[in-house]
């Protein structure tokens, strides 16, 4: 009985960790908070995990929420918005970055997303609630897991 209630503790000690929104700061420091259900309700595509991994991913193409904080995209693809960085960050510390052109749909025929579900499933607690992936990867590097914050940087 005690080790259940361990278990049980535990996990809502969890809970907190998981983050259940995401945070996306642009290029000028605006902040927007971005609550679970509101990215379950967005548009969602469907793409295939990095390398061997045969999973099917569905989330948000990360153009979408970038474009909530100004994030310059199409023909604004030009001079100083090819120095942005966008840097993806997990709960745990982990963090890859793109460059914002990598991400542009008139520049790429590869989707980026915040995944929030594989093979049509929630995503489990080893991978989300949100996971970054990156349509084309060979490896598996930038593929973050718990994905809880994402920064715009303008390099010099």
């Amino acid at each position: 009985m005690r080790r259940i209630v361990l278990i049980g503790v535990l996990l809502l000690l969890a809970l907190p960790a998981m983050a259940q929104e995401v945070v996306v700061r642009g290029i000028d420091g605006r902040e927007v908070s971005v609550p679970a259900a509101e990215i379950a309700a967005l548009p969602h595509v469907t793409v295939r995990g990095p390398g061997r991994e045969a999973a099917s991913y569905s989330g948000v193409p990360l153009v979408a929420l970038l474009e909530r904080v100004g994030a310059p995209f199409g023909q604004a693809m030009r001079g100083a918005a090819l120095r942005v960085v966008v840097v993806v960050r997990a709960s745990d510390g982990y963090a890859a970055t793109l460059s914002l052109a990598e991400i542009d749909p008139g520049a790429r025929g590869t989707q980026v997303i915040l995944a929030d579900r594989r093979a049509a499933e929630p995503l489990d607690a080893a991978e989300g609630p949100f996971r970054l992936v990156v349509e084309g990867d060979l490896r598996r590097a930038r593929s973050v897991f718990r994905v809880n914050r994402i920064e715009l940087v303008q390099l010099p």
